[in-house]
């Protein structure tokens, strides 16, 4: 996490607070053991790919070129790629890591997975994800969303981008990780 913070503290803030709203929708789905602590490691290490990505590219106050924005969307697969260069054995939280911008209507990346193709944890990681970068401000956007508005936008997106049940399971647990923060 020190390389991330080193990088871009937007992004380490971020990883911070993700680890605590996937604890939340993990249990609400039914992860326990050694699934619960993978989903937390892959929430503390999703946007870890980013520390290949030019601050220039991450802390952009405009919209991204194309070449900015594929750079962008490589962050995934590069964060994958770093842990199981560093531990090998940790395949499940790099398939998480991996696959976090996926959608369930296979118009996500890298691999354009589609529903259950995607490992649990990216489909949590995923609405997690999204439920942050909506309620926090960005380099991109300053305005937010209130909680209640970030839930209405994931529940019109379930079935074709977001898990209906992670959904729901967000939807369940969105007081308790808004007090955290």
């Amino acid at each position: 996490m020190s390389s991330i913070l080193s990088h871009d503290q937007i992004t380490f803030f971020h990883s911070e607070r993700m680890v605590q709203i996937v604890d939340a929708i993990a249990q609400e789905v039914g992860l326990d053991g050694d699934s619960l602590i993978e989903a937390r490691e892959a929430a503390a290490f999703h946007d870890l790919g980013k520390v290949e990505v030019p601050i220039s590219i991450l802390g952009k106050a405009g919209i991204l070129t194309e070449d900015e924005f594929v750079t962008m969307k490589a962050h995934s697969a590069l964060g994958a790629d770093l842990i199981l260069k560093v531990a090998p054995d940790l395949w499940n939280i790099s398939q998480g890591v991996r696959s976090h911008h996926e959608r369930l209507d296979g118009k996500g990346y890298p691999d354009g997975l589609k529903g259950e193709e995607i490992p649990i944890l990216g489909r949590i990681i995923a609405v997690a994800d999204v439920f942050d970068a909506l309620t926090h401000p960005r380099p991109y956007r300053q305005d937010m969303f209130s909680a209640e508005s970030a839930i209405e936008y994931l529940q019109d997106n379930a079935r074709t981008s977001f898990d209906p049940r992670v959904v729901s399971a967000m939807c369940a647990v969105k007081d308790t990780v808004r007090l955290t923060y």
